[in-house]
């Protein structure tokens, strides 16, 4: 092979090099990325290791063992503690707040209205709540 015809080969589409076992160098084409089972490459284990179990349920005890006062506002309390109780901070930042837009909620909606069509007429309401809470929940429950 020339090399002109190398060098116009590599401009047409991306390549990389594999060396076979006579040392000789062929121009073989990436393989595509497939996302089947793209969730088992990330960490499956369900429970936390044992630094983090201990580090959730220390912050979990200094939370219980604040004592409550109703005057205090919920935004000035968890500004006040979030040092001290950093991770319980972050989900109260990602679960109290108020979404800026009806979007995420329309889509709930929408999602429960394609569960509930006739052709699938016999679901039950449980059903129907348990399905519409995988769909809109499946992000968290994979972990991302």
């Amino acid at each position: 092979m020339t090399m002109s015809l190398k060098i116009e080969t590599l401009n047409r589409r991306p390549l990389s090099i594999v060396s076979n076992t006579s040392d000789k160098s062929v121009l073989k084409s990436p393989k595509k990325r497939t996302k089947f089972l793209k969730f088992e490459k990330k960490n499956t284990s369900i429970l936390p290791n044992e630094d983090e179990d201990l580090i959730f349920r220390n912050e979990k005890d200094q939370y219980l063992k604040i004592k409550y006062n109703s005057e205090v506002e919920k935004k000035k309390f968890w500004i006040n503690n979030q040092i001290n109780l950093l991770h319980l901070y972050r989900l109260a930042l990602k679960y109290l707040s108020i979404p800026a837009s009806t979007g995420p909620v329309e889509r709930m909606f929408s999602s429960a209205g394609y569960f509930n069509r006739p052709h699938r007429s016999r679901i039950t309401t449980k059903n129907l709540e348990i399905t519409t809470l995988l769909k809109c929940n499946f992000d968290i429950l994979l972990g991302n």
